[in-house]
């Protein structure tokens, strides 16, 4: 390869996005009981893929956790009801 050229090779297929290491972080966050720092990282990773369920699911978590239940609510709301299933809300 030429210098500077990027070559795929077995380490780089491991490799995840920039939001998908953010949701991670804003799920640790959340363990941690940090919900304000976790809730500002679930709305960057909704910034950069939208169409996260999980983001959305996890932060209404928090959301209901941190007592903004009305919040949390309208954030449920927004996933469509086929990303939803029965262990969504058991932990």
């Amino acid at each position: 390869p030429l210098r500077g050229e990027f070559v795929e090779n077995e380490s780089s297929k491991d490799e995840i996005s920039d939001w998908e290491a953010r949701l991670e972080l804003a799920k640790v966050l959340s363990y941690l009981k940090r919900y304000n720092e976790s809730l500002q990282e679930f709305q960057r990773v909704l910034e950069e893929n939208p169409n996260s369920s999980e983001a959305r699911l996890e932060m209404a978590k928090v959301l209901f956790y941190s007592g903004r239940t009305q919040e949390a609510l309208k954030e449920f709301l927004r996933v469509p009801p086929q990303d939803i299933d029965d262990a969504t809300w058991v932990e």
